[in-house]
């Protein structure tokens, strides 16, 4: 079997993170990888006093799961919302096109803003999501997603696919360089996964089950960065936003039973000529503004209004290539609170809304 015959789906749990139910309509990505897989842990008694030297089946225990693992693909402004508010758990939605075709349709055009929840007091029961009002993220339920790792050729006679429920991100790495498309990478956590057997639905988008993105993928070129409101000669750029989650274990429970959320670590890097040796001064501050664009209702913005940067010291490695600096920092939030440490925001245009879930149809409705 080939790499390109498997698939990967997204989907909403529209009740929450104790949500068993199925989910709606999902969102086929464009992954150019993945390390998804269900982290069983077995243990082996292997040193019991038993008389002889054998190990017998009985020896053996499931100890632990940890399932979950990577996806690198190249986001769009129609399917990377999901994975956004999976990772920040706070979203403001802004509508654009009229009330008439919002009440009772199925197509959303406006701007999702996400900033990461500043509190501590998510909820892994419910699903009233956390919102952003100025700028600032507050907590409410835990958004969460269900992934499905389809295999090719639809084999429904036999499992043909790995379910994974009740998924946060832990981690979104956003990256972009010259000559290559920007890419995304969730570092999903779930709280159960098992083998399944999807019908042949699952593996023939589009359709009901969902599709794949219809806009162009984003290259390099589609990005602008600037830095101090200059836009410098930047090769490459790498942002990360990590929840610095524990896994939560139980008696009575096989696996994790929650992910409580650490600090906010958001932080990255990004590489340019040596020019100036005074321009971003070790633990001075600055912000930094990434725009993707790929027209009208087709762009991600990526605000970081306070960053510090980190050491850095440019390196001559021969005297006929060009010195490149890479300035590594931190977003932090500012001493006022007034605005969080990253602001996401993404203009789409988003079709089947009611089918993908709550996160927009429950702000459509209102």
């Amino acid at each position: 079997m080939w790499g390109y015959e498997f698939s990967i789906r997204i989907a909403e749990n529209h009740n929450g993170f104790t949500d068993s139910g199925t989910p709606g309509e999902g969102l086929y990505l464009d992954a150019d990888s993945e390390s998804l897989a269900l982290n069983i842990e077995y243990e082996e008694g292997a040193n019991k006093l038993k008389g002889d030297r054998s190990i017998t089946y009985a020896d053996f225990v499931k100890r632990n799961s940890d399932p979950g693992g990577d996806i690198t693909y190249q986001p769009r402004s129609d399917n990377a919302w999901m994975l956004f508010m999976a990772n920040f758990q706070a979203v403001d939605v802004d509508i654009t096109n009229s009330e008439a075709t919002l009440h009772g349709g199925t197509r959303f055009v406006g701007t999702l803003t996400f900033a990461p929840s500043k509190t501590s007091d998510l909820d892994w029961v419910g699903s009233s999501w956390g919102t952003v009002v100025a700028d600032v993220g507050t907590g409410g339920d835990i958004y969460c997603l269900q992934l499905l790792k389809l295999y090719g050729g639809a084999q429904t006679e036999a499992t043909n696919a790995l379910q994974f429920n009740n998924c946060i991100v832990d981690n979104l790495q956003l990256s972009a360089e010259f000559g290559a498309d920007v890419t995304i990478t969730p570092t999903f956590k779930a709280y159960t996964a098992e083998a399944g057997t999807f019908s042949a639905a699952y593996f023939n988008p589009p359709g009901d089950e969902g599709s794949f993105s219809g806009a162009q993928r984003y290259a390099d070129w589609q990005a602008t960065l600037t830095v101090e409101g200059n836009s410098y000669d930047v090769q490459s750029l790498t942002m990360n936003f990590g929840n610095q989650s524990v896994n939560r274990g139980k008696i009575g429970q096989f696996g994790n039973a929650k992910f409580p959320f650490g600090k906010v670590l958001h932080e990255g890097e990004f590489t340019l000529e040596f020019e100036d040796p005074g321009s971003f001064a070790i633990n001075g501050t600055g912000t930094i503004i990434l725009t993707i664009y790929g027209g009208a209702d087709d762009w991600i913005q990526i605000t970081q209004n306070n960053v510090v940067y980190r050491s850095h010291e440019p390196q001559a490695d021969s005297g006929d290539a060009i010195v490149e600096e890479t300035i590594p920092y931190r977003a932090v939030m500012d001493t006022g609170k007034t605005f969080g440490e990253t602001i996401v925001k993404i203009g789409c245009d988003i079709n089947d809304v009611p089918a993908l879930g709550t996160l927009i149809n429950e702000s459509v409705a209102s």
